[in-house]
């Protein structure tokens, strides 16, 4: 389980809403919020928001594609199972 770091996501993940992605983050141990001065971690799905890469970019906050994301932080197959239950249900 990955160490507590305040992360958001800007851009739209395909099969989830906001409220799928903060519950499947949370469970693996991220604090999902507002992007502030606070975010650690840039999550950038499709389409994401210029201005908020540009700050985190001047404030140094790393930014990954939620792809990258998954990978980082071996998530890739619990997303898949937590995917299929929100579909199914």
């Amino acid at each position: 389980m990955a160490m507590s770091r305040r992360i958001y996501v800007t851009g739209k993940i395909q099969g989830m809403t906001k409220k799928h992605i903060k519950t499947f983050t949370e469970s693996h141990g991220f604090e999902y919020g507002s992007f502030s001065g606070k975010t650690e971690l840039l999550i950038l799905g499709e389409r994401p928001g210029d201005k908020k890469i540009q700050r985190a970019q001047n404030e140094g906050i790393e930014t990954l594609t939620w792809n990258r994301f998954l990978q980082k932080f071996n998530l890739k197959g619990p997303f898949e199972e937590f995917l299929k239950k929100v579909q199914d249900s």
